[in-house]
């Protein structure tokens, strides 16, 4: 069974809702409610290392969808923030935004439609499409496939290449969608003084 197949039949399960708890050394994390399942800590503050694990310096990342077209009740993991701006990583090569050389992989793939649409796609649709680009998904089978991928935790944008190595900010205005600021700028600069936005650093390369 394909990995795409196998998470479209998980997500078509009746989940229930997360509870959260604390882990250890108080970083939180979601284990299912009524499970005896023994939640695990999530890794470095926002990779998700259990169901429903969310980034512990935003408090957002989960919502649900009752049903989708099929009637199917499912739990649906969502990336999208609002008016926060992910500063590059402490640990980024790049001292300006630079252009990912590899325009196919995945940080030339969110280059490209963050700086040629800036504030069209919220980080879900921003994840979803250039996986969707890059496992050669067909426009009819989009729908279940993103309500597959979603199934499951995915990182949030704080893990993207473009914070990470090449030297983008990523600013989530208040309906969630996305434009990317080199560190170089002036834009950058304003964006990290605002008091009206959260301040997130971009994950490390390397743990400290």
């Amino acid at each position: 069974m394909s990995p795409l197949r196998d998470a479209a039949k998980k997500a078509e399960a009746i989940l229930r809702p997360c509870s959260f708890v604390t882990g250890n050394r108080g970083m939180p994390v979601f284990a299912p409610s009524g499970s005896a399942q023994r939640p695990k800590r999530a890794r470095d503050g926002g990779q998700a290392a259990t169901e429903g694990a969310r980034c512990r310096h935003i408090g957002e990342g989960i919502c649900w969808s009752r049903a989708d077209a099929s009637g199917i009740k499912r739990q649906l993991k969502s990336t999208n923030y609002h008016n926060v701006f992910i500063t590059v990583s402490a640990d980024c090569p790049a001292t300006a935004g630079i252009e990912p050389a590899n325009g196919n992989s995945v940080g030339g793939l969110q280059y490209a439609l963050l700086r040629g649409e800036p504030y069209s796609f919220t980080s879900d649709d921003l994840l979803f499409e250039v996986f969707a680009r890059r496992n050669g998904i067909e426009d009819h089978k989009r729908e279940i496939a993103r309500a597959a991928f979603f199934s499951k935790p995915q990182a949030c944008l704080r893990a993207s290449p473009l914070a990470k190595q090449y030297g983008w900010g990523l600013h989530h205005d208040e309906r969630g969608r996305v434009a990317v600021y080199g560190v170089e700028t002036e834009a950058y600069r304003k964006l990290a003084a605002r008091d009206d936005l959260k301040l997130v650093p971009g994950m490390r390369n390397r743990r400290s």
